[in-house]
């Protein structure tokens, strides 16, 4: 299989309707206060500079996704990779609603519950690769991106079996285990099908 290519159009239009089905926000990280401080937080207490969360990582607080560029506005190559984070990032505005309190405060201070949580959003993003790519989505590859949040070698085998759990159920069940998952891939059918 191919990779699905979309267009700008598209592109504004599945993070339109991800944001309106989800009670979310779209934003540019460069034009938030909060993640200026965030970024000097982040740089003191992980292993990532304060540019390198402001300029390579997308961040959820609450309902709004901060991004370092708008989606639609990147280079088109890179809008399958777009598809995948405003899922996950969708998921994680729903774990924040659904523990207000917790999610942030735990989020923060104990990796288990992170690579936890990021296992869950990065399946989201497992899924989509399996229904439009292929069966060659390596979970082990994929939480390596947990090292500068603090997760250890343990957090992260936990989070790519985790993740190989809810592949397995897609490949075997047919079970997609998302709303935000499953509605992301009808937009993606959608544009694909015209």
């Amino acid at each position: 299989m191919t990779r699905p290519q979309l267009t700008k159009e598209q592109m504004k239009d599945f993070c339109d309707k991800m944001c309106k089905r989800f009670d979310v926000e779209i934003t540019d990280k460069a034009d938030s206060q909060i993640m200026a401080w965030a970024g000097k937080i982040v740089e003191m207490a992980a292993d990532m500079s304060e540019e390198e969360f402001l300029k390579e990582y997308t961040t959820t607080l609450y309902n709004i996704i901060y991004v370092p560029i708008l989606p639609w506005e990147d280079d088109p190559a890179n809008y399958w990779s777009w598809v995948s984070t405003i899922t996950h990032e969708c998921l994680h505005a729903k774990q924040f609603r659904d523990e207000i309190f917790e999610f942030p405060y735990y989020y923060a201070t104990d990796t288990a519950y992170r690579a936890n949580k990021e296992a869950e959003a990065l399946s989201s993003g497992a899924i989509l690769y399996l229904i439009f790519i292929g069966d060659d989505y390596d979970p082990k590859q994929k939480v390596k991106k947990l090292g500068p949040y603090g997760c250890n070698s343990k957090d992260q085998a936990g989070a790519a079996a985790s993740i190989q759990i809810s592949m397995d159920n897609y490949n075997n069940l047919g079970v997609v285990d998302s709303e935000e998952t499953e509605y992301a891939a009808s937009l993606i059918r959608g544009y694909i099908n015209g």
